[in-house]
């Protein structure tokens, strides 16, 4: 969190050294910074408007847009240096500029990426609903490469690997878990019957019926 706080606050007071520029341009060259997906929808919507006087990339490139584009960011950060600290370990002969270029592409795979939305969504946002689609898109990506990674690992013959890929499933199992122990220790509280349960869950609208109830 640290180094990701330190490019983070240098991006937005444009203040920065030697070491800070460097690591913040490798961060631009991997594709990683000013890639919000939301941000990056807000921007394309605001370049089909009138720019008379420069007052649209104003409004696309000042101080609010910049603290939202920084939250993205962060995470991209942290989530590359987190990479970067197990791929190190995983591959201690490789040298570092494979090593970053790795944990770049897993981290473009598996964060949301403007960059990365499908050339026929961006178009979509003309539409009425077009504004709507990108974001899902992007997790459906992110949602099968973070199956296909947690696989590819844990069958790799990495300890490193294999050992990250448990934790990864380990997590995505008690994410999964919690609607239904949060159905199961609410029902305990307020004293109801596994058959009310049942009945409590048909009482909805379609879509929702047989979903976990608190």
């Amino acid at each position: 969190f640290n180094k990701a706080f330190q490019l983070t606050a240098a991006r937005l007071s444009g203040q920065t050294n030697e070491e800070l520029g460097k690591q913040l341009g490798k961060m631009v060259g991997f594709g990683l910074a000013d890639s919000s997906v939301t941000l990056g929808l807000i921007k394309a919507n605001l370049k089909g408007l009138k720019n008379e006087k420069g007052f649209v990339n104003k409004l696309g490139n000042n101080k609010v847009a910049q603290l939202y584009e920084a939250e993205d960011y962060i995470f991209k950060v942290m989530h590359f240096e987190k990479s970067l600290k197990m791929l190190k370990k995983a591959f201690p002969n490789r040298s570092i500029d494979d090593l970053e270029k790795m944990a770049a592409q897993r981290t473009r795979d598996l964060m949301p990426n403007y960059q990365l939305v499908p050339k026929a969504f961006k178009a979509a946002r003309l539409s009425p609903i077009g504004d709507f689609i990108a974001f899902p898109a992007e997790m459906a990506r992110i949602s099968k490469n973070l199956v296909k990674y947690s696989l590819d690992d844990l069958f790799s013959n990495n300890p490193t690997l294999q050992r990250a890929a448990k934790v990864r499933i380990a997590g995505l199992t008690s994410v999964a878990l919690i609607p239904d122990i949060m159905e199961s220790v609410s029902a305990d509280i307020f004293n109801i019957r596994a058959e009310q349960q049942e009945a409590l869950k048909q009482t909805d609208v379609p879509f929702y019926k047989g979903s976990p109830k608190v």
